[in-house]
């Protein structure tokens, strides 16, 4: 598929749409063929939408649809591996959305405001990563991934984010009273943070820990 049909965006049952590895139209230049990228048609129809996939689709910005925030019923978006420099603000108004996936935008440089019903967030790889929203509100956050965003750690104020992100996800977990539930976070850094209460430079750490300690509510070791 080259150029997703304009009517596609009328067919109201449709659950699960996917247009991943799809490049879009191809033109010639002094240095062979090349991809425009995908470019989507109003979408504004789907409404049942559950799952949109536009992985490694060589999207770049202002590809995705003015009316994105109609997909009312979205839980999962994936856009990894596309060529965007910043997404557009609509995102946040997909009220249902719980799972995003950046991995591999190595041009994306900002993340914008989430729904506040987002659970998984996964951004390994995007390079030119170096501003963040403020994720601290997002309390539905489970799951947070930045590996190999090094830039987040040379920012201030990304790097107080990403710290508070793992105090906060710390607290969730010592807060819940779901045991099996998994939380889990991957942010990029420079030095352990010193609000952790015991640390050591070396390979290994002897810590002390209080008697009956593993019938304690112990959030456990990192």
């Amino acid at each position: 598929i080259t150029e997703p049909p304009s009517s596609i965006g009328h067919s109201r049952n449709l659950k699960i749409l996917s247009f991943a590895g799809c490049k879009g139209i191809a033109h010639r230049s002094c240095r062979g063929w090349n991809s425009k990228g995908l470019v989507l048609p109003s979408l504004s129809g789907l409404s049942l939408l559950t799952r949109l996939d536009l992985s490694d689709s060589s999207m770049f910005d202002g590809a995705l649809p003015d009316d994105l925030s109609n997909l009312s019923s979205l839980e999962e978006l994936n856009l990894s591996g596309n060529n965007f420099v910043k997404l557009p603000e609509s995102i946040n108004r997909l009220s249902r959305l719980e799972v995003l996936v950046l991995d591999g935008c190595k041009t994306l440089e900002a993340l914008p405001t989430l729904p506040s019903n987002i659970a998984q967030l996964y951004a390994d790889g995007c390079q030119s990563l170096k501003l963040l929203a403020d994720l601290s509100t997002n309390n539905k956050l489970v799951t947070v991934s930045f590996t190999n965003c090094l830039k987040l750690s040379q920012n201030e104020q990304s790097e107080n984010m990403t710290d508070m992100l793992l105090q906060c996800t710390l607290q969730a977990v010592q807060a819940s009273l779901d045991f099996h539930k998994k939380y889990s976070v991957f942010v990029p850094g420079t030095e352990i943070p010193q609000w952790f209460s015991h640390q050591k430079l070396g390979h290994s750490i002897s810590i002390q820990l209080p008697p009956h300690w593993f019938r304690k509510n112990l959030m456990g070791f990192a």
